[in-house]
């Protein structure tokens, strides 16, 4: 993992090691109005200590399906599934009994109520309900964006271990940090003018439109620092090396594609 430091913003890059490419970036972005209440980073790390041992005492380790986390909390899976996804407010009850399932107790801290200002768009981050473990790279990560104020953090690591999964757990833990969180996926490459007025549309909350934006590159950027300046985000992109050429060192973009080096 590589870090940055300076300033307000993040950036998370995620590299494929051996060819070198980079594979997933931290952004910033938007969320729809929210009710109820969802775990801290505090609070999910209380459950998971707690849920950890019950797996440990009775199910000889193995992890509790959330068929199982279903049945033993009486909630049904789509509840379970926003409790751990930690996006979207659920009732204080549901939180009181999921913890009361594995004998620990709901206290002021391990949950908080939504910021209905801060927006938030995922985009096509995966669902991370079944997390588990990586709690010193979670830590890691979370001291160099949130502690030493990063600006630019790089994971590394082979195609499959868990690049994309670990960053999403880590933006869902920290997203109550930022004013904005906006994930992107890069496989289905966007032209840059156009992928730089969609950010600048979410940014601007549709106030932008991308007939009226500028039309070079360089005037698009500076329109989207202007807007990052006015807020502190978190924007995460993944699959970055569907812009860049196999084989190479980092740096060369696949034909058509130049114009991400720029933002990048």
């Amino acid at each position: 993992m590589i870090k940055e430091t300076v300033g307000e913003k993040v950036l998370l890059y995620f590299c494929a090691i051996g060819v070198l490419f980079f594979n997933r970036i931290l952004l910033i972005h938007m969320q729809k109005r929210k009710r109820g209440v969802v775990l801290t980073a505090k609070g999910l790390e209380k459950f998971e200590k707690a849920r950890y041992e019950f797996e440990f005492r009775e199910n000889s380790g193995k992890r509790f399906t959330l068929e199982e986390l279903s049945h033993r909390t009486n909630l049904d899976l789509l509840t379970i599934k926003k409790v751990l996804g930690g996006r979207k407010g659920v009732d204080k009850r549901t939180l009181e009994a999921l913890f009361a399932a594995f004998h620990i107790h709901l206290r002021e801290g391990d949950y908080s109520t939504p910021d209905p200002n801060r927006r938030q768009d995922w985009g096509e981050a995966v669902s991370v309900s079944s997390f588990y473990g990586r709690t010193q790279e979670l830590q890691t990560l979370e001291q160099w964006l949130l502690g030493d104020r990063c600006r630019l953090v790089t994971i590394l690591g082979m195609g499959g271990v868990g690049k994309t999964c670990l960053s999403v757990r880590l933006a869902e833990l920290i997203q109550d940090k930022f004013d904005c969180v906006v994930w992107r996926s890069l496989r289905d490459v966007l032209p840059i003018h156009t992928f730089l007025a969609n950010i600048i549309q979410f940014l601007s909350d549709e106030q932008e439109i991308e007939a009226e934006l500028p039309d070079s590159v360089s005037e698009r950027i500076s329109r989207l620092i202007d807007y990052l300046k006015e807020m502190r985000c978190l924007m995460v992109f993944d699959n970055v090396e569907s812009i860049l050429q196999a084989g190479n060192r980092a740096g060369y973009y696949h034909p058509g594609c130049e114009g991400y080096g720029e933002p990048i």
